[in-house]
């Protein structure tokens, strides 16, 4: 019954182009897109985002840390800590204490196609942002971009990237209307212990940071 529930969700998301992608996954070809904002150009109109009264939004404490476990059942404990030990940051909406949204932030590596990459000098990587569906279209994935944003930029770092599927053109057209641009198509096949990746950078993408190609 997951699978069923998935497979319409992503039918609905991202269309049967989605289904058919995601399908392939499963013998080993994978692909998705890097999008990056430049931090060091925020518009003026870049400003935080206006949430009902009883909404708040802060760093994850360790105070947060057991509801966070419970509301997002997905997140393996173990990968929970994992996070934390490598200094990776959440950024947490609640409503009386429940969280209801989070993105977090690393500025070590990122994590896409089911691996991890080593991030370039000054670049902070944003993953797994989650909204509660009863929240979902009332403006939280960008108040919690936002705020992000502006900490990250003004601790120094120049580029925000994230990876997203390419079918996935509701979140391609939120984080265009945000100020990302797309910087590359990266895709993986792997067959037993055989690997390959390749990337492909658009010609607007000039200067973008990089990371290291994973070994074959």
């Amino acid at each position: 019954m997951n699978l069923i529930y998935r497979a319409r969700q992503i039918w609905v998301e991202q269309g049967p182009v989605g289904l058919w992608f995601r399908s392939l996954e499963k013998i080993g070809y994978r692909r998705v897109q890097l999008w990056r904002l430049d931090l060091t150009t925020l518009s003026v109109t870049f400003r935080v985002v206006r949430l009902p009264a009883e909404v708040d939004t802060a760093w994850l404490t360790a105070n947060d840390h057991d509801a966070f476990l419970r509301w997002r059942t997905d997140v393996h404990p173990e990968d929970f800590q994992e996070r934390l030990a490598l200094g990776d940051r959440c950024w947490l909406a609640k409503q009386q204490q429940q969280p209801i949204a989070c993105a977090w932030v690393s500025t070590r590596q990122a994590r896409y196609l089911c691996d991890r990459f080593p991030l370039a000098p000054k670049e902070a990587y944003l993953y797994d942002m989650f909204v509660a569906p009863a929240w979902r279209g009332r403006g939280l994935a960008r108040a919690l971009l936002v705020p992000i944003a502006i900490v990250l930029a003004a601790e120094g770092y120049r580029w925000l990237t994230l990876a997203i599927y390419p079918e996935n053109k509701p979140a391609r057209r939120a984080y265009q209307k945000a100020g990302f641009q797309p910087v590359a198509l990266c895709v993986r096949l792997r067959v037993g212990r055989w690997q390959r990746d390749w990337r492909f950078h658009y010609r607007s993408a000039t200067n973008a940071p990089t990371t290291r190609r994973a070994t074959s």
